[in-house]
């Protein structure tokens, strides 16, 4: 068992390590305790560092529908969201337009339908041209 620990490395050696001169040795204990009387010293090789990726981040005044990371499914949710969770097809239209992914692509019109209609855990189709938001 105690050669399946975690361990940050390639384990070199085990040592087991009496203890000597304790504070504990001196007392009685009653019932069915065992005091521990030997210890063990793991030694390990590090090969590679421990090296943890950090993400820097800094404050920044922006409007959110702007940043490039949402996605087509980001970007309809958050419109759904500010229509109160359903709105028709034509408004959701009117909302994403200004949106820069919006701009940036042909035919984003479709992509709405298509992300609306790909995503049923997160939008639900209510009638003829109205989704609302689950």
């Amino acid at each position: 068992m105690l050669f399946e620990l975690t361990k940050p490395g390639v384990l070199e050696n085990v040592i087991i390590k009496a203890q000597h001169n304790c504070m504990s040795d001196q007392r009685v204990y009653s019932g069915k305790f065992i005091p521990i009387v030997h210890e063990y010293v793991l030694l390990v090789r590090k090969d590679a560092p421990l090296a943890v990726p950090l993400l820097m981040t800094y404050r920044v005044q922006s409007d959110i529908r702007d940043m490039p990371g949402p996605t087509w499914r980001d970007i309809v949710a958050g419109v759904l969201e500010t229509c109160r969770g359903s709105a028709s097809l034509e408004e959701i239209y009117r909302q994403v337009e200004p949106h820069k992914r919006a701009q940036s692509q042909q035919w984003w019109k479709e992509k709405v339908r298509q992300t609306l209609q790909i995503n049923p855990e997160t939008f639900e189709h209510m009638g003829r041209g109205v989704w609302r938001l689950i």
